[in-house]
């Protein structure tokens, strides 16, 4: 954890990937959920995951289509059945990180969000609490409108919270060209002591 004792702690995620990419690009990540992850979320809402459900790439248990194709509401109406939950799911989404490194391992800031009702954010908790050897369903995705300019000019750079992590990158890149003009880091947090993320 980069910033002990927060209520709002950030991890530093590492991840071994085949690619090539530049400071400034993301990193989008599909958080699948395994088996006993679904089931237990499923559970907590009254649903049985064994019931079959008919879903946009074939029948399947509806734990399978909770882990694999479905983000995570909460449900209201305890009535609804495993395929109306279906019906009414929005389908399961990448989260984007940016990257905050040039090369391998790949390097994320990842804040590990709790939501109101005590369910972890669904990458981000996974990703906060992985064990390493974990695998991912992730995709480089290019920035090319948030890379460095190629001329060693002086830079400033406005940043707060994990919004930290591509300047990481631009600050390891240009340590890799040799540049030398000045950059000033404006960096924001919510508390100072406590999220004082790599001495920023």
């Amino acid at each position: 954890c980069l910033n002990p004792g927060s209520d709002r702690p950030v991890h530093q995620v590492q991840l071994a990937l085949q690619g090539n990419w530049q400071a400034g690009d993301i990193l989008e990540v599909l958080p699948v959920w395994s088996e006993s992850q679904s089931r237990h979320y499923l559970q907590q809402q009254g649903l049985d995951g064994d019931v079959m459900v008919s879903t946009h790439a074939g029948v399947m248990p509806l734990w399978q289509a909770q882990a694999q194709y479905l983000e995570a509401p909460v449900v209201t109406e305890r009535e609804l059945t495993p395929q109306a939950y279906v019906n009414a799911a929005t389908p399961l989404g990448a989260r984007s990180y940016s990257i905050a490194s040039i090369e391998n391992p790949l390097q994320l800031m990842v804040r590990h969000v709790r939501n109101a009702d005590g369910i972890d954010g669904r990458a981000s908790g996974a990703l906060a609490t992985a064990p390493v050897g974990n695998e991912w369903q992730v995709r480089l995705k290019p920035h090319s409108n948030f890379h460095l300019p190629p001329a060693d000019v002086p830079l400033i750079l406005l940043g707060a919270g994990t919004g930290l992590a591509p300047y990481l990158g631009f600050l390891a890149q240009r340590r890799k060209q040799g540049f030398k003009t000045p950059i000033w880091l404006l960096f924001g947090e919510r508390y100072a002591e406590q999220d004082n993320c790599y001495g920023a």
